[in-house]
């Protein structure tokens, strides 16, 4: 089930232009979906391994874990994609931490 895709340019690099429209796609199906999804969750733990980039599942369990830590985050960094302004440099404005220093945060917090 997906509940949303949205395609728009950001600034994550070309091979990752569509990390976080991946990631928020898979967090709306985990917040917003049924309760009972078939065998499909998020991981509970993340790995040094794993990367944001990776998308889909581990980019919205990243996400989860965003927005837990800071209220509201996601809906800004969604905000900033619809109306095309988004910039990696967002997380910072937004969490106070950089992308890459909020994912190695994350991936100390859930790999316990």
């Amino acid at each position: 089930m997906r509940l949303l895709r949205v395609q728009a340019p950001t600034t994550l690099g070309k091979a990752g232009d569509l990390i976080l429209h991946e990631g928020i796609a898979d967090y709306a199906r985990h917040v917003y979906g049924p309760k009972d999804q078939g065998g499909w969750s998020l991981p509970k733990n993340l790995t040094a391994k794993q990367s944001y980039k990776d998308s889909y599942r581990t980019a919205a369990r990243f996400l989860l874990w965003l927005e837990e830590r800071t209220p509201g985050s996601v809906d800004k960094l969604n905000r900033k994609m619809q109306d095309k302004e988004f910039k990696v440099d967002d997380f910072q404005v937004i969490a106070g931490r950089t992308l890459d220093a909020l994912w190695d945060e994350c991936v100390a917090d859930l790999g316990r």
